[in-house]
């Protein structure tokens, strides 16, 4: 950027002389020659066109909540007491996914979190695991606190019992014998999600999950 008179006096030959604002302008200089006034209106466009595209490319990667790096077999349907579309998916702060099944699923971290400290039992332990807020529930009478009970029953007998510790229902009385102590040296191991409770029981050899 160079500060001229607006005439042809040779700029090395100036001396410190007063200007006005009259006197002064702005030019470019490229190659000794001023940008011309087209090559400001492309100059403009460009950034415009620049401007619109990064415009364009926010709206479908914040407005449609492009899907998570989430496994479809972690995916926890969104959307169903019936057909799914895209507006009514986003509606409940769901993603949208028309490639996977569900089409509409819950993003990460979902569901429920361990509240408290893991409490080992003669059997094995207990959990208490808690509904994160202002989440929306897929459905009403969400139970708020579960109980997780983790029976190790045999070296290969795992069972989980998963129940709401403020209400009493009729259970099904299995095992018909109930265990009196942890099975040891079992041939599978269970880990558990604290920050969204979850559980995965794996081979105890290889490690691979048990599906």
């Amino acid at each position: 950027v160079i500060l001229r008179r607006p005439r042809g006096d040779d700029m090395k030959a100036a001396k410190y002389i007063p200007l006005t604002t009259e006197d002064l302008r702005v030019v470019v200089v490229k190659q000794g020659e001023p940008i011309r006034r087209c090559d400001i209106v492309i100059v403009v466009f460009v950034v415009l066109l620049s401007v619109l595209l990064l415009l364009i490319t926010a709206h479908f990667l914040l407005g449609a909540r492009v899907s998570p790096r989430l496994n479809i077999s972690a995916r926890f349907d969104c959307y169903p007491e019936g057909v799914a579309t895209e507006e009514l998916c986003e509606a409940r702060g769901c993603y949208w996914d028309s490639s996977s099944s569900p089409v509409c699923f819950y993003g990460p971290g979902f569901g429920y979190e361990v509240n408290g400290d893991i409490r080992n039992t003669s059997y094995g332990y207990t959990i208490n695991a808690v509904w994160k807020e202002g989440q929306v529930a897929p459905f009403d009478g969400v139970v708020q606190t579960l109980r997780v009970d983790v029976y190790y029953d045999t070296p290969y007998r795992l069972r989980v019992k998963i129940s709401d510790p403020s209400s009493n229902r009729y259970e099904v009385p299995w095992p018909p014998r109930s265990v009196a102590s942890k099975a040891l040296d079992t041939l599978y191991k269970v880990s558990i999600g604290i920050e969204t409770f979850n559980f995965t029981v794996s081979r105890a050899d290889s490690g691979i999950p048990i599906k």
